[in-house]
């Protein structure tokens, strides 16, 4: 089993610092998720509240191994709660081109 955490110091219970709600997410973090993820094996992921950090590894992996459009994956996502006002998780998301290489330099 692996456990990864790409959730920001105070946002890791259901009465966190709403204000790291808003950072944008380390793209090594999600690189590594990415990678336990396309090696296969059955993954569970989940954070503080499922719907946020949860829809937007997802998305990633639905865009660059299961070749879903990038606005099919967005709206899955929002269908499965993610919070567009969530800054940080949004702009990443709207800097997302498919790789998370090009993430890097943005």
């Amino acid at each position: 089993m692996h456990l990864l955490s790409i959730q920001p110091e105070g946002d890791k219970d259901l009465f966190d610092n709403i204000s790291n709600t808003f950072v944008r997410p380390e793209v090594s973090k999600l690189v590594e998720a990415e990678k336990v993820i396309a090696a296969g094996g059955g993954v569970l992921v989940h954070c503080t509240h499922g719907q946020d950090r949860t829809g937007l590894v997802i998305g990633i992996h639905r865009v660059m191994h299961e070749h879903m459009s990038k606005d099919n994956a967005y709206h899955e996502m929002v269908e499965n709660h993610f919070h567009p006002e969530l800054h940080g998780l949004h702009e990443f998301w709207e800097n997302f081109d498919g790789t998370l290489s090009a993430v890097t330099l943005k």
